[in-house]
């Protein structure tokens, strides 16, 4: 199974790390070049864009850091959702608090 994740931080980093050495392949996409980097590092493949991983994989999730990324993500221009995928794709949200300020 191909797995996504957009967003390579400090929480989705070690999970898939855990999920590569379990044997499963994993794209990982991320605005910042280093943490792209790190997590390519590991085994996971870095996609260049979100439309990559949105016609590669079958299960994505996101790990960002609040609602405003998680709705470009999800909604803006170039939006998981907007791709398209051969597979029944649905989005799996792992982190994001919506803070008041």
């Amino acid at each position: 199974m191909q797995l996504g994740f957009v967003g390579a931080g400090n929480l989705s980093t070690p999970i898939c790390w855990h999920l590569i050495e379990a044997g499963h392949t994993v794209m990982a996409y991320d605005v910042s070049e280093a943490h792209l980097s790190r997590i390519a590092n590991l085994g996971a493949q870095a996609a260049d864009r979100p439309k990559a991983m949105a016609q590669a994989c079958e299960v994505v999730c996101s790990s960002l850091p609040g609602p405003r990324e998680v709705e470009q993500v999800a909604l803006g221009k170039t939006a998981l959702s907007r791709q398209p995928s051969p597979h029944d794709r649905r989005p799996y949200r792992l982190a994001s608090a919506d803070v008041p300020r």
